[in-house]
């Protein structure tokens, strides 16, 4: 969020709320491509005052396994050791995507994002997720019912897996059940 004086160099009244409805057909997926409700466009300037780095802050590599006074914030999660406490939500963040936009530069610890990743929830049995239309907007926001889409756990095992294996937190894989019986099979 930038404060009014940022923002192209004077104060906005803020957007009106779009009317509730369906997430109107712009695009095959019924997305549009538009800003954020409320949020304000950077200044094409930059920030007019220059921020300073603490002193004796490392500029390269400090990243968030140390934090002040070079305290660790390293954390368990169940046994796995993490470097620190940022893990992505579960299909938020396509790292298979970004490394093809990347390239292996992703593969290094300091320039991924998170401490662990988190994978795209998966079910046993391919699953095509629920019909269109899939996005809801109201004034409040917006609702999603994508319906969890995924490959199955042999799709994922055969395309995915071998892919995020090679990045360099670990990997979480997000899994799901639609009942008992299914949820056991993964335990």
């Amino acid at each position: 969020m930038r404060a009014a004086a940022h923002a192209r160099g004077r104060a906005r009244p803020l957007r009106r709320a779009r009317r509730a409805g369906p997430a109107r057909p712009r695009v095959r997926d019924g997305l549009r491509v538009r800003r954020v409700l409320r949020l304000r466009r950077t200044d094409a300037r930059g920030l007019r005052a220059p921020l300073r780095g603490r002193a004796g802050a490392r500029r390269r590599g400090s990243g968030v396994g140390a934090g002040a006074g070079g305290r660790a914030l390293s954390v368990d999660l169940c046994g796995v050791q993490l470097r620190g406490p940022v893990l992505n939500g579960s299909g938020t963040y396509d790292a298979i995507a970004a490394r093809r936009t990347f390239g292996d530069a992703l593969l290094e610890p300091e320039s991924f994002p998170f401490d662990a990743f988190v994978s795209k929830t998966i079910t046993l049995e391919p699953r095509q997720g629920n019909p269109p239309p899939r996005l809801w907007e109201s004034p409040e926001g917006l609702i999603n019912s994508i319906g969890l889409p995924n490959k199955g756990l042999e799709g994922f095992l055969r395309a995915d897996l071998p892919l995020l294996a090679e990045l360099p937190v670990p990997l979480i894989v997000s899994v799901m059940g639609f009942s008992r019986t299914r949820w056991r099979w993964w335990s």
